[in-house]
């Protein structure tokens, strides 16, 4: 960002800057657990209780964990050689940087939320001599709050005489190894990936040769995707690191990963600002942060998020009702009518059901979101409504903000309407370079969110689903990023304003909702793909975002219980995707597993057909023996109401075995297991972990099948089962 706007403003203002020898410790008038050391052989290091941060040549950081005065790394050492950046300036290319660490200074950060804390800036040159009229600053920031996480900022000056540009800016580059283990088949590295770039794409994946992913984020990637969390995360069995952006506001940049031929991990942030410097000016990176712990991709974005509210990001508290099991209409598709939803009402009484969605193609045009009159005719959503309300059940709605038909033709050969609201508002579009309306999900046109008056169009929305149709809350779907503006009428400082005003819209829109109900539940889908930062927290339902199969399912609802902490309301989406299979080019939702989300603290949802079926409808419809076993696991939910207990981090992903989860509530330990394959037996010793003191007696919950007493605060305990395993352990006496 340029020198002089209001977050870099604010950051300067808590800095009290000291001088250091290099060689000693810093001496500072703050009263901070973090200590600083200038080696003059060219490194500087920042050390904390739980762990430290060494920035080497280069700019190359190391993050290391201390375990009883231990450290413990994935980073390879870049004190002695230096890590690969880069920055272009008039099309002219200058890598690495040339660390000043003799003129490195030591910053006392003043106590405020994130807490008191040391901060270093180390000037550098860049290596082109033709560059010399650039001069750049590494800054790295610890907080006594956040021990094992340190911040960075990467700054380039114009000290010249003319305006530049810059075009292209790669921060040091993070260099792992991935640890060898000659006696095991199993990856020796684990990674998570925050961005949106494919539906269906995985977040949990193991590190294997040739490995590479591009982590676009914050801009629209390969057809409807785009947005995501800015965090890219490594764990081996015994340390794990983690490298992202905390600032508040979505930016546009890349994440890439890629394994080498030697086997190192080279992970890195780079931006195209395209930006113009005058003399004097400066560009600075989104603030970065790097993090070293125990454990897996759990406690890599429970530190993210920590930071985030150490900057003053809170999270709405989720009403009772967003840990209620819901029904969703898609199982009807695109055929949904008024009397196929009340058909089913009874049925989702019996079920004990209290929520319900109307899905996809109520309305008549994105955009304009009114009545399809060949479905829904005048005065029907309201009847609707009301007789939801009168058997108990409430309501919400389905649309996709932003998003607005501009007539064009879509991929899939059909053209879209022209909605009032791009006809009559054509001024609110998002441009692209080439002054044509922007694509969106769904190759649809986009309002821009920083225009007010689009924003004042959405609360209007909001009143009419909300205040004069009575709807109890919105399904949010569809839901990634924005493309860039270009609209001349916005008068935009940045194209990338559109992109930074996502998160304000979303607020909004809660706010307004929850002026008219406190109660409403608010669910935000990315279909497919992890959510966007920006607007995760202004969200009363998380939702696993359709995903494909049960494995990734509980790979988000983990997720989710990380970043929003770990009683948040998180559905498992519908239960009938925890099965997926394709045929004639179509996709086929055959699942049945409710345990893969009522094991894990989620909330159970379904997208059944009932009473009649059609032909496309047939495998979403409630036989009778699927009516027995949706009756047998809601009940047993609403025994348990694990979602709202408290999930602890106890099993390491991809290392433990058989795959575990924990939930504590009520002074009890419940545990879910699942076997690698779920067509396969494990016949093995499962370890109890997170017990209180004494003794336990264990239980097989959905049967009720006794097995056995342990002795906390672990224990283990055979077990021999097929697909999962939920059980509970109570104190004894």
């Amino acid at each position: 960002m340029r020198r002089g706007r209001p977050a870099l403003r604010l950051l300067l203002a808590t800095l009290l800057v000291v001088g250091l020898r290099p060689g000693m410790p810093a001496r500072l008038s703050t009263d901070s657990r973090v200590h600083v050391v200038v080696d003059e052989g060219g490194s500087v290091t920042l050390r904390t209780p739980a762990a430290e941060f060494v920035v080497g040549r280069g700019g190359c950081i190391e993050a290391r964990l201390l375990v009883g005065g231990r450290p413990l790394s994935l980073d390879e050492s870049g004190a002695s050689g230096g890590c690969a950046s880069s920055v272009t300036v008039d099309g002219r290319e200058a890598p690495g940087l040339a660390l000043e660490f003799g003129r490195a200074r030591v910053v006392d950060v003043a106590a405020s939320a994130g807490g008191p804390g040391r901060r270093v800036e180390i000037p550098a040159r860049l290596a082109s001599g033709d560059l010399a009229l650039i001069e750049a600053t590494l800054a790295l920031e610890v907080r006594d709050s956040s021990p094992n996480a340190a911040a960075s900022i990467l700054s380039y000056r114009n000290v010249g005489m003319r305006a530049v540009t810059l075009d292209l800016v790669s921060v040091p580059e993070r260099r792992l190894q991935t640890p060898a283990d000659p006696g095991s088949a199993s990856p020796g590295l684990w990674s998570f990936h925050g961005s949106s770039e494919r539906v269906g794409q995985g977040e949990v994946v193991p590190v294997t040769p040739g490995f590479a992913r591009s982590n676009v984020m914050g801009v629209p990637g390969r057809g409807d995707v785009g947005g995501g969390i800015p965090v890219i995360a490594f764990w081996s069995a015994t340390v794990g690191t983690a490298l992202g952006h905390i600032e508040p506001v979505s930016r546009a940049l890349s994440m890439p990963v890629d394994v080498d031929t030697g086997g190192r991990v080279r992970a890195t942030v780079r931006l195209e600002p395209r930006e113009r410097l005058d003399p004097g000016e400066a560009f600075s990176t989104p603030r970065l942060f790097h993090a070293v712990f125990a454990g897996d991709y759990y406690e890599a974005l429970e530190i993210y998020w920590r930071l985030l509210e150490g900057q003053g990001r809170s999270l709405p508290r989720p009403p009772s009702g967003s840990y209620e099991p819901s029904w969703c209409s898609w199982g009807y598709g695109e055929d949904v009518t008024p009397d196929r939803m009340l058909g089913v009402l009874p049925k989702l009484r019996d079920l004990g059901i209290r929520w319900a969605v109307l899905d996809d193609r109520w309305f008549d045009a994105f955009g304009d979101w009114r009545p399809r009159g060949d479905t829904f005719p005048e005065g029907s959503i309201q009847r609707l409504v009301a007789a939801y309300h009168e058997r108990g059940v409430r309501l919400q709605i389905w649309w996709v903000p932003l998003a607005v038909e501009t007539g064009r033709v879509l991929p899939r050969g059909t053209r879209q309407r022209n909605a009032e609201a791009g006809t009559q508002h054509p001024d609110w579009l998002v441009l692209d370079q080439a002054g044509r309306p922007a694509r969106t999900t769904r190759g649809l046109s986009v309002f821009c969110p920083a225009v007010r008056e689009v924003r004042e169009y959405h609360r209007r929305l909001v009143e009419r689903f909300i205040g004069d149709w009575g709807f109890d809350g919105h399904k949010l779907d569809a839901v990634f990023t924005v493309p860039p503006c270009y609209n001349p009428r916005h008068h935009h400082s940045s194209p990338d304003d559109s992109l930074s005003a996502l998160g304000a819209l979303y607020e909004e829109l809660l706010t307004a909702t929850r002026a008219l109900k406190p109660d409403a539940l608010v669910q935000i889908c990315p279909c497919g793909t992890a959510p966007h930062h920006a607007w995760l927290p202004f969200l009363t339902q998380a939702v696993a975002a359709d995903p494909w199969g049960s494995a990734q399912r509980r790979q988000r609802i983990k997720m989710y219980k990380a970043l929003l902490g770990p009683s948040a309301a998180v559905s498992g989406d519908h239960v009938e995707l925890a099965e997926l299979s394709s045929i004639h080019g179509g996709q086929r939702a055959l699942g049945r597993d409710f345990a893969s989300t009522i094991g894990l603290g989620g909330v159970p949802a379904t997208r059944f057909v009932w009473p009649d079926a059609a032909p496309s409808t047939q495998d979403v419809f409630l036989t009778a023996d699927k009516d027995a076993l949706w009756t047998k696991w809601l009940k047993l939910y609403e025994k348990t109401r694990l979602s709202d207990g408290t999930f602890r981090n106890l099993y390491l992903h991809g290392f433990d075995r058989p795959e575990g989860y924990g939930i504590e509530k009520d002074g009890r330990m419940y545990y879910a297991f699942f076997s690698p394959d779920p067509g396969e037996v494990f016949d093995g010793t499962l370890e109890l972990r997170g017990l209180g003191p004494g003794r336990h007696r264990v239980e097989d919950y959905v049967s009720g099948r006794s097995l056995g007493v342990v002795e906390g605060p672990r224990d283990r305990l055979q077990a021999r089962f097929k697909g999962h395993l939920l059980l509970v352990a109570r104190t004894e006496g």
